[in-house]
C-alpha cells in the first residue's frame, strides 16, 4: 500500500534526524571560538 505522503513522511523524518544530529553535536563543541568573534574584550589574555 502507498499513499502519496510517503516523499512528506520520508523528508520530515530526515529533517528531524537531520536536526537532532546537529543539536547535538552543536552541544558537544566548545564554545571558545565563537565568543570571540562577539566583539567583547577577552578575559583570560595574558
Amino acid at each position: 500500500m502507498t499513499t502519496e505522503a510517503a516523499g512528506w513522511v520520508h523528508l520530515l523524518l530526515t529533517g528531524g534526524l537531520f536536526l537532532l544530529i546537529w543539536r547535538i553535536a552543536v552541544r558537544g563543541t566548545p564554545s571558545g571560538p565563537r565568543t570571540s568573534t562577539t566583539g567583547a574584550p577577552e578575559r583570560n589574555k595574558k
